[in-house]
């Protein structure tokens, strides 16, 4: 999904990534073959899908191979948090793919996670050129059938994205929040 080009339609993106976005998601394949068809990728795993800026595409490191159009729904990343819009920050915002909602920030109502000695909220805005995984992690994924080993390899996605296995109550609590209780069950099945 091309962030950019949403937010030049006038839809609603919750503007804290720097640079010019993409979401994209990494399937449980390593291969050399290019001629991978689409049909092929559909029915693999994919990792958990990730913001990363454009300029790699643009420029041709990364390989398309083809494309299609996005569903409606699918595992995109979760932003929530409070606003850091300096003219607008008593908002609480969260973002799911195309879903924008915003509601009032209170003292009591900004769920936060404490680990440790910090206490975060699940904003989960960072954004870089390359991907989130590589090849020994690909590997034992698809070795293993899962994404566990991604999990447990990446700390900051384990502690602070909602779409993890160790954050499924405060995924619940957010989701509530924002009457979306529907998305639980399809990032978690």
């Amino acid at each position: 999904m091309d962030v950019f080009k949403r937010q030049k339609k006038g839809l609603k993106y919750w503007h804290i990534l720097m640079g010019r976005p993409l979401i994209i998601e990494i399937f449980h394949i390593l291969t050399t073959n290019d001629k991978v068809s689409i049909e092929e990728l559909e029915n693999l795993p994919t990792f958990p899908s990730q913001h990363i800026l454009d300029n790699n595409f643009y420029y041709g490191d990364y390989q398309i191979i083809g494309n299609k159009e996005l569903p409606k729904i699918k595992k995109y990343p979760i932003m929530y948090g409070k606003s850091i819009s300096g003219t607008n920050p008593n908002k609480i915002c969260f973002q799911c793919g195309e879903i924008y909602k915003e509601i009032e920030y209170t003292k009591n109502n900004l769920i936060q996670k404490k680990n440790q000695t910090i206490v975060n909220d699940f904003k989960r805005n960072s954004i870089g050129f390359h991907l989130d995984v590589d090849a020994k992690i690909i590997k034992n994924c698809i070795y293993e059938k899962s994404n566990d080993n991604f999990w447990k390899s990446q700390k900051s996605y384990s502690d602070w994205d909602l779409r993890s296995p160790n954050n499924k109550e405060y995924l619940k609590k957010v989701l509530k929040q924002f009457d979306l209780d529907y998305l639980y069950t399809i990032y978690n099945d």
